[in-house]
């Protein structure tokens, strides 16, 4: 079996080449062979369960099963560019199976979730592969981290997940707070932020404003505050 970094370079020249023209061909020839990289018994049907039935209904691509039949990652298949926008379904299979991670992928992008997460479906990605975007070997190795055999079955996937979910809330929250505290500090007319602003407006044209017209311009200034940068 090659190298999961040779794999994916592989797959990357068939994306480019048009290589994938449909779903079957994503789930046969790019979703199969990197579970099998990853050490994934793929001809154990009761590990690795395509077209796996809920009892409720409904039916997802791949459960990959920890012990025998019991789904610990749902993975659901989409056609190469179609993989945003088919959460719910793929949550809904997760919720009412209790399985702790959930994937969507279109062959490029890999989408991996923490179902028991809080917020909307994006707030709830934990991390998205991308195939063509990043290199092989970083590629391979967030793969590995989330998806690989070993790493599952032991449950250090998931904590690793639920580890870097932790991580990116932290930064929705500080990202979603910094506009606020800037607003408090240019409100507040602080000595410092006031004395600096005048010494680089100083060292722009020669003249240095006093303290009054600077907190004027920094009063000015908090109505305008730029919403937050979105998280990658």
């Amino acid at each position: 079996m090659e190298p999961l970094p040779q794999t994916i370079a592989d797959i990357r020249a068939g994306i480019r080449a048009g290589r994938y023209p449909n779903e079957a061909a994503v789930s046969q020839s790019i979703v199969r062979r990197v579970l099998e990289c990853l050490g994934w018994p793929i001809y154990d049907p009761q590990i690795v369960w395509p077209e796996y039935s809920q009892a409720g209904g409904g039916r997802v691509d791949y459960a990959l099963c920890h012990p025998a039949r019991k789904p610990l990652i749902f993975i659901e298949v989409k056609p190469i560019g179609k993989g945003d926008g088919n959460e719910r379904q793929l949550f809904e299979y997760a919720f009412h199976e209790g399985a702790p991670l959930a994937v969507l992928t279109d062959g490029q992008g890999w989408s991996v979730f923490l179902p028991s997460g809080q917020g909307d479906y994006a707030d709830r990605q934990v991390y998205k592969i991308d195939l063509l975007e990043q290199g092989a070997e970083e590629a391979a190795a967030r793969l590995v981290r989330y998806l690989g055999y070993e790493a599952a079955t032991s449950g250090q996937a998931q904590r690793d997940a639920a580890r870097d979910y932790e991580g990116r809330a932290r930064r929705r929250e500080m990202a979603r707070a910094l506009p606020q505290a800037w607003g408090r500090l240019l409100a507040s007319g602080d000595e410092a932020i006031v004395a600096a602003l005048a010494r680089e407006v100083e060292d722009i044209c020669r003249y240095r404003p006093d303290a009054d017209m600077v907190e004027d311009f920094l009063a000015g200034q908090v109505s305008h505050t730029p919403p937050p940068a979105p998280l990658g």
